[in-house]
């Protein structure tokens, strides 16, 4: 069974995020046979990569700045990882677990009513 992580990250330490998925997919391995866990945080890593490599396109090659980015199209907005993680929640997710707090982040809840509309099982933590 392949679970996506929910957990609240605008506004918070990485650490504390970071620390937050790995007590879930703990809880999940613990509990459920053979969990493939799918964790947001990694997935943004392959968005930036991909954004990188989009405005270096765009750029005719395009070369690092003086900030040590490639510019402004580089950082990938809320909404770019949001539209990513629901991609995969709802083409490749059975299931969503749900981290503490889940329902104080807006991200969350929108994966909370993605599942909801496309039949996903939820697995609420912590609570």
């Amino acid at each position: 069974m392949k679970v996506y992580i929910s957990v609240p990250i605008s506004g918070r330490a990485r650490e504390g995020v970071c620390l937050d998925v790995a007590e879930a997919m703990l809880y999940l391995n613990a509990h459920f046979e053979e969990v493939e866990t799918i964790n947001p945080l990694d997935l943004g890593v392959w968005l930036d990569k991909a954004l990188r490599l989009r405005t270096r396109a765009r750029n005719g090659g395009g070369t690092i700045g003086t900030s040590g980015t490639d510019g402004a199209e580089d950082e990938a907005r809320c909404g770019d990882y949001m539209g990513y993680d629901l991609s995969v929640l709802i083409n490749d997710a059975d299931a969503v677990a749900f981290c503490k707090n889940w329902i104080y982040s807006k991200g969350c809840r929108l994966e909370h009513a993605a599942a909801e509309i496309y039949g996903k099982r939820m697995i609420f933590l912590n609570e």
